[in-house]
């Protein structure tokens, strides 16, 4: 397992990151978390940027210290934080602890409010021979640490926040952001081999300690394909569900009622107006869709692979 504390030093000139749709700069006085940063997202920076694509956006992130009159304005432990996007207020009174998780955390809001091209699901995403997979579930579900797994079984990382879909392809596309992980989610995931970055304590509002898996760790921890840049043909659709103690349970969900828990799981539906609950059925009625119910995350994703009846749509 690699040397997370090793991190490398984040360049001065403030480096651009191509996470999906959005071109992204992060900026704030705290050196450390601009490294941190850098870490984490370093397998989607441009090393040498060009003309940013006529449908993306850019996005500036920028954390500064709320001053006051009656504070110092040099950053203290007791200072608190305000992120904006271009400018535009975003979080304030974020304690130090909170500015990698909430700027990381912006860049999902920001990929939400700006992208109509995609109908956005929030769901896991992860590939395979180049056929994709969708697990779509509320937060709480143990969504992420389900994708988790299949990473960690050999899939390759698209997302574990959104399932994009291109309206014109039907395809999925990726945005490998980090995977963001629960501290409750450590140990399984540690126990399947994965690299988590904790060393700094990172507190997210209600989830409060997370870490990060990231592409380019489990690069160096020797994942032959940890995440990929291209789209993928939709092969299967999950709706995963954790519950301590349950033995496995998948079982097959009608396209209709797949369609209709598919859009409770979207962002923008209503950028897509008329047009989502048709894409959202054509989809379901040409894909295979399941429920999955387990207590283990490592069962569930080997069960995804032998499953009769499921292996058509998955590779094995």
């Amino acid at each position: 397992m690699p040397d997370l504390t090793a991190l490398p030093r984040c360049p001065h000139d403030r480096p651009t990151y191509r996470v999906g749709p959005i071109d992204v700069r992060f900026d704030t006085p705290d050196r450390e978390a601009l490294t941190d940063l850098a870490a984490m997202y370093r397998h989607l920076q441009l090393d040498h940027p060009t003309a940013t694509p006529p449908d993306h956006h850019i996005v500036n992130l920028a954390a500064r210290p709320q001053r006051h009159l009656w504070r110092n304005a040099i950053p203290t432990p007791l200072t608190r934080w305000a992120i904006t996007a271009n400018g535009t207020p975003m979080f304030d009174q974020l304690p130090r602890a909170a500015l990698v998780p909430y700027l990381d955390w912006a860049v999902n809001w920001r990929i939400i409010e700006t992208v109509d091209r995609w109908l956005l699901l929030h769901a896991g995403t992860v590939s395979r021979d180049g056929r994709g997979l969708l697990l779509a579930a509320a937060s709480g579900s143990g969504k992420s640490t389900l994708t988790a797994a299949l990473v960690a079984a050999g899939w390759s990382l698209m997302s574990d926040e959104f399932g994009a879909i291109d309206p014109a392809t039907r395809q999925l596309q990726p945005i490998p952001k980090p995977m963001c992980v629960k501290a409750g989610s450590f140990p399984p995931v540690e126990a399947m081999g994965l690299p988590i970055r904790t060393g700094r304590h990172y507190i997210k509002a209600f989830k409060g300690q997370v870490g990060y898996v990231t592409p380019a760790d489990l690069a160096d921890a020797g994942h032959p394909a940890p995440f990929v840049d291209r789209p993928a043909p939709l092969s299967a659709i999950v709706f995963p569900q954790r519950i301590a103690g349950h033995r496995l349970a998948i079982e097959p969900v009608a396209p209709a009622d797949a369609a209709f828990r598919l859009a409770r799981h979207a962002f923008n539906r209503h950028k897509h107006l008329d047009g989502a609950m048709p894409l959202l059925l054509d989809l379901c009625n040409t894909t295979p869709c399941w429920s999955l119910t387990y207590g283990e995350a490592t069962d569930a994703a080997s069960l995804l692979r032998r499953e009769p009846g499921f292996e058509h749509a998955v590779a094995a």
